[in-house]
């Protein structure tokens, strides 16, 4: 039976690597429902991760007048979670239990036993901010596993930490919980 992943796309500009990371995750079997914060989807439109996922895409917790609890729902199916790539602001929002979109909702409702990864990705000054590296720690005191950011060329053109962990090195967190 193919494990079943929630994968997290926020926005960031290392946006884009979430595609390879399905197309991987795809070819060798895994089932992957994506949730997108709504300024993701300013960055790269949810019909390309549908046509990737062969799946719906998830973006907002009202989008249907039908009573649904999509978020408790998207919890209970997953297996697996992944937040690729994790911006500044979701990490925030997780570290300090706020429910404010889809997938921070169903990131909250998730079973505490289940793997939670996060990917992140953002400006070096984000990353090594003192808000930014305690979120990181309660993050990580609260179970979820962190796959650190890579020094090398930021969209800004500058240098530094913030990068986007290579997609193998994602795989290698990955593997041990599918």
């Amino acid at each position: 039976m193919s494990k079943k992943i929630i994968l997290g796309v926020t926005a960031s500009v290392s946006i884009y690597k979430s595609c390879s990371l399905i197309r991987v995750l795809k070819k060798e079997g895994y089932l992957i429902k994506v949730i997108m914060t709504p300024n993701s989807t300013r960055l790269i439109s949810p019909q390309l991760l549908e046509s990737l996922t062969q799946d719906k895409v998830y973006v907002d917790m009202f989008s249907s007048y039908q009573y649904s609890l999509e978020h408790i729902s998207l919890a209970k199916w997953a297996e697996v979670s992944l937040i690729v790539p994790a911006s500044a602001n979701t990490l925030a929002k997780l570290a300090w239990g706020l429910a404010d979109n889809l997938l921070t909702s169903t990131f909250l409702a998730l079973p505490s036993s289940l793997p939670k990864i996060l990917a992140p990705a953002m400006n070096s000054n984000m990353w090594k901010n003192p808000l930014t590296q305690r979120n990181i720690k309660i993050l990580k005191e609260s179970g979820f596993k962190i796959i650190p950011p890579k020094k090398g060329v930021l969209a800004s053109g500058e240098k530094g930490e913030g990068v986007l962990a290579d997609l193998e090195d994602i795989l290698k967190a990955v593997k041990p919980y599918l």
